[in-house]
């Protein structure tokens, strides 16, 4: 008997997946264009860059990002996902 499993996007791996696929970014676009309400034009050529922040000296802490995105005009944008409210979130993005 076959059973339908449902896996929850907001699952930092099952979030790359689907949106971080270097061979398919049409999701990553659409899901770019809606939220910054900007044309689907405006994600052409994008490039997934490395997530892996490294710290410029050993005091400061190591982070990795969901996705990091770079456009055509070199604008890059940071993708966090977040489904839980975090009190230092804008301390956080900021940091990023």
């Amino acid at each position: 008997m076959s059973k339908d499993i449902f896996i929850a996007p907001h699952i930092d791996v099952v979030f790359k997946s689907i949106f971080g696929n270097e061979k398919e970014k049409g999701p990553l676009m659409s899901l770019l264009s809606s939220i910054m309400e900007l044309p689907l034009e405006s994600f052409d050529e994008l490039e997934l860059l490395n997530t892996e922040l490294i710290p410029e000296n050993i005091e400061q802490k190591s982070s990795r990002l969901d996705l990091r995105i770079k456009l055509k005009d070199k604008t890059e944008i940071d993708v966090e996902i977040q489904v839980i409210s975090q009190v230092a979130y804008k301390e956080r993005v900021l940091y990023y």
